[in-house]
């Protein structure tokens, strides 16, 4: 499942103009659409984190990845805030 997610055009990383744009985007309008679109940008990178985590943390892999997707609205959220 984790591999088939990770494998769509909605995780493809975006370049830095890209990332910037839409975290200007989101800072202005707060839309859901966009925190989302830049939560599963990221994706890749929560999903190799949660990788080496998972070795040593005990926890499933599922599960952090789960973590490491609520981080980056959290984090978008506390900056604005």
């Amino acid at each position: 499942m984790i591999h088939q997610v990770l494998g769509t055009e909605r995780t493809r990383p975006l370049s830095t103009d890209e990332q910037a744009r839409l975290l200007a985007a989101y800072r202005e309008t707060k839309d859901p659409r966009i925190e989302r679109r830049l939560v599963e940008t990221n994706l890749r990178l929560v999903a190799k984190i949660a990788h080496q985590l998972d070795r040593t943390d005990g926890r499933s892999l599922e599960d952090l990845i789960q973590e490491g997707c609520l981080a980056p609205g959290l984090h978008l959220q506390v900056r604005d805030g």
